[in-house]
């Protein structure tokens, strides 16, 4: 069973898919520049095994294009978030995972309320040894989605000319052009300005309970 739908954190609609049903449950956060989508090849494979497995929206990514200020996008503030939506969800404590940025969040999220974590299921986070490299790479982006606006804007309009999709690679491509371009380029200049990732000492502090 799969369910599609949204929930507001903080006034902001994040988009979610819900597969699988029950009282273990696992909330996937995905990578930059893409969407819930990333991880539904994941969330088959739990639920399949007995778990209810949410992939969440980032903030930004597709279901509220509204502008933010560019402080409300870094880990930190991204961790609060998640637990956020686990509250506005009815849910009281559920493993922790993603890709990438996803995966620092939940590190982030642990980190801030550990009663609520029952785990992490962590794939690529970015830490002290590839903060350098995804700092130049985002850099290059956000010059691409300032300078570049325009024709990311075009091709986003025709992306969006298409319908929406169920088939995790379309909606994966789709998400991926159709995103506003401002959000985008808030996203990166707070990751750059503000914590990009949890400090080690944060992450050693980390004790879910078991």
């Amino acid at each position: 069973m799969i369910v599609g739908t949204t929930v507001t954190v903080d006034g902001h609609r994040l988009a979610y898919r819900q597969f699988g049903s029950g009282d273990r449950v696992v909330v996937l956060s995905h990578a930059f520049l893409t969407s819930h989508y990333l991880e539904h090849a994941w969330a088959k494979e739990l639920a399949e095994r007995g778990f209810r497995v949410i992939c969440l929206d980032l903030l930004g990514t597709t279901a509220d294009e509204r502008p933010l200020e560019p402080d409300r996008y870094n880990s930190q503030a991204l961790g609060r978030q998640l637990i956020g939506a686990l509250d506005a969800l009815g849910i009281e404590r559920a493993v922790l995972g993603g890709t990438s940025v996803g995966a620092n969040i939940s590190v982030e999220a642990a980190a801030l309320a550990p009663e609520r974590v029952a785990g992490l299921l962590l794939e690529g986070p970015f830490l002290e040894h590839g903060i350098g490299v995804a700092g130049y790479l985002w850099s290059a982006g956000l010059t691409v989605f300032t300078l570049g606006r325009p024709l990311v804007w075009l091709v986003g309009a025709v992306a969006r000319s298409f319908p929406e999709t169920e088939q995790p690679t379309l909606g994966l491509i789709r998400s991926f052009l159709t995103a506003p371009p401002s959000r985008s380029a808030a996203f990166m200049k707070g990751m750059l300005v503000g914590r990009m990732a949890p400090p080690r000492a944060v992450r050693r502090a980390v004790d879910a309970p078991p």
